[in-house]
C-alpha cells in the first residue's frame, strides 16, 4: 500500500553551474568519468556493478569524461519516490557489498507471528557513515519525516552506525523520537507493519548507477536542507573553515604542503577580518561543528567526507574544493543543491586515492586568486 509519493518536476531537479577560474576549465573538461560523477556521455540504462568494477557501467563509460558542470547543468530526473507499506511481512538483510546498486534486503510475506510490530526499512546503499549518510540517508530520512512523526512506534531499521552524530542529528534536527535498531547482515525480523522506501529512476546521464536504489534526487536535498535550516538562527558569518586532510586519520589524500596553504589562508584572514579555523572533525561535538559551519563565510579544503559538513552552512557562503582530476569525486552535487556557492579547483597531477598529495603552486594561486576577486 502506498503511504507518501514524491513525483518528478523537472525545474526542482535542476542544479545551478560550478563556479571556477577561466583558466582552470580546460582541466575541468577533461575529468575522466569516475562513477559516483556525472557522464558527458549520453544516457545508458546500465545495472551491472561489482567492487572489482566490472560490469556494463564501466564498459559502457569507459575512456569517457565528467560533465562539464561549470557550462552543463546537473539534471536528476527520476519517476517518483514512494513509501510503501507492507502487513506481515519478514525483511532479511543480505550479504552484499555496500555500494551494491540493488537493494540489499528481501521483504516476503509470512504468517509467523510479529518479531517487530512497525518498522521503517532504512537499510541503503553504502556504509552507515558520515558522508554516506549526508549524502544518501539522511535526505530519505527527511523525506520519511512526517509518516514517522504520526506514529512513534514505528522503529527505524538499518546498518551498524559507524559515525557519532546519528542519534543527535535524527533528534536535535529532524526532531524525530523514533527509536533505531540495527540489522546485522543475514538478520531476519518479522513484522506487522514494514514501511519501505522506492526510488523509479533513471536519474541521470552518469549519475552512478543509475536505477540504483536510493540513489538521491536534487529534490530530497533541498528539502533536507531547508527543513533543517528552520533550526538555525542568522548568524554572522565571519569564519573561513580549512577542512584538513594532513593528520592521522586518513589513508588518501594527505597534503604534504598543507602547511603552505593553511599559512596563506591565515594571512588572508588576518587582512580582512576574518576568523580562521584549521579543521579537524574529531577536535570538535557535532554541537559545535554545526555551530562553527553556520557561522562560516568561506570553507575551502581538499575533496572529503568533512566537506559534507557544508550542510550547515548558510546561503552566502562561500565553498571552495580542491579537486584530484586523475580519478575524481567532489561534493559539487550536494553543495548546489542546497544552493551553496560552490567552487572548484582542478589538482591535475594527481587522483582522489593516491595517498600523498603535494598540490601545485598553479592550484594554490587558483585559491588565491578566486579569494582576492571576492573583496
Amino acid at each position: 500500500m502506498e503511504v507518501k509519493k514524491l513525483i518528478f518536476e523537472e525545474k526542482e531537479n535542476i542544479n545551478k553551474l560550478v563556479k571556477c577560474l577561466e583558466k582552470d576549465k580546460i582541466y575541468l573538461s577533461n575529468i575522466p568519468h569516475q562513477p559516483g560523477e556525472f557522464s558527458a556521455k549520453p544516457f545508458k540504462l546500465t545495472t551491472t556493478c561489482n567492487i572489482n568494477r566490472a560490469g556494463d557501467y564501466y564498459q559502457y563509460y569507459k575512456g569517457s569524461k565528467q560533465l562539464e558542470t561549470f557550462k552543463n547543468n546537473m539534471i536528476t530526473p527520476f519517476k517518483d519516490v514512494k513509501v510503501l507499506k507492507h502487513n506481515n511481512v519478514i525483511l532479511h538483510r543480505f550479504n552484499k557489498t555496500p555500494l551494491s546498486i540493488h537493494p540489499q534486503y528481501s521483504i516476503t510475506k509470512t504468517n509467523k507471528k510479529h518479531t517487530i510490530k512497525k518498522g521503517l526499512c532504512f537499510i541503503l546503499k553504502g556504509d552507515l557513515i558520515w558522508n554516506h549518510f549526508s549524502m544518501d540517508w539522511l535526505p530519505y530520512l527527511n523525506f520519511c519525516r512526517t509518516i514517522l512523526l504520526k506514529d512513534n512506534d514505528i522503529k527505524i531499521i538499518t546498518k551498524e552506525i559507524k559515525f557519532d552524530s546519528y542519534h543527535y542529528i535524527i533528534k536535535n534536527l529532524l526532531k524525530i523520537d523514533n527509536d533505531t535498531i540495527v540489522m546485522k547482515e543475514n538478520d531476519k525480523q518479522i513484522f506487522e507493519d514494514l514501511y519501505e522506501i522506492t526510488v523509479s529512476g533513471p536519474f541521470s546521464s552518469g549519475l552512478f548507477p543509475y536505477s540504483a536504489y536510493c540513489n538521491c534526487p536534487i529534490i530530497l536535498y533541498k528539502n533536507m536542507y531547508s527543513n533543517i535550516h528552520k533550526n538555525f538562527k542568522d548568524y554572522k558569518s565571519n569564519i573561513l573553515i580549512y577542512t584538513k586532510r594532513n593528520n592521522n586519520d586518513i589513508k588518501t589524500r594527505n597534503i604534504i604542503n598543507e602547511n603552505k596553504i593553511e599559512n596563506l589562508l591565515e594571512n588572508y584572514c588576518k587582512n580582512n577580518n576574518l576568523i580562521y579555523v584549521s579543521f579537524f572533525y574529531k577536535n570538535y561535538s557535532i554541537e559545535d561543528r554545526i555551530k562553527l559551519f553556520n557561522h562560516a563565510k568561506i570553507v575551502i579544503g581538499p575533496h572529503g567526507a568533512t566537506n559534507f559538513h557544508t550542510l550547515f552552512c548558510s546561503k552566502n557562503v562561500k565553498i571552495i574544493e580542491f579537486i584530484f582530476i586523475k580519478d575524481c569525486h567532489s561534493t559539487q552535487l550536494v553543495n548546489l543543491s542546497y544552493g551553496l556557492e560552490y567552487w572548484q579547483i582542478p589538482v591535475p597531477e594527481y587522483g582522489q586515492f593516491e595517498k600523498n598529495i603535494k598540490i601545485s603552486d598553479e592550484s594554490i594561486q587558483s585559491m588565491v586568486d578566486i579569494l582576492e576577486n571576492d573583496k
